[in-house]
């Protein structure tokens, strides 16, 4: 493993003690995976970070985290307007609904050509019917 994915290994242990200590989870069995991010020095940390589910709990309590530490944070909410903390903080907020593929298709299209360098997949799907998804 690569120092730099200790790095982010250790910002995201981090993180988690945080969004548990909130009490936004209770689980003790969280998983951190990281695969190697390229050939980049330890001195350029990762820049970009994209946190689906981000207008409350977890989701936020990630997208708060990791702007206070200096990423570019893209933050993605079913609602965007309605996602008032994530525009007070100041990190860029895109819509996305994981239940709907036309929501994925233009989060797909407005991201493209552009760097994600840490991807948190937070966003949920209880309560959908999900039975047309593949």
């Amino acid at each position: 493993m690569n120092r730099l994915s200790i790095q982010v290994k250790r910002h995201l242990k981090q993180v988690l003690l945080v969004v548990m200590a909130s009490g936004c989870a209770t689980s003790s069995s969280f998983s951190v995976a990281s695969d190697a991010i390229g050939a980049r020095d330890i001195s350029d940390p990762p820049s970009t970070v994209l946190v689906t589910g981000a207008n409350r709990g977890i989701g936020l309590a990630l997208a708060h985290y990791f702007h206070q530490h200096g990423f570019a944070v893209i933050a993605t909410a079913r609602k965007p307007k309605e996602a008032h903390e994530l525009k007070t903080m100041g990190v860029e907020v895109l819509p996305l609904d994981i239940t709907d593929p036309t929501s994925i298709a233009a989060l797909k299209s407005e991201l493209a050509g552009r760097p994600i360098d840490i991807l948190l997949n937070n966003a949920g799907i209880k309560g959908h019917n999900t039975a047309t998804l593949d």
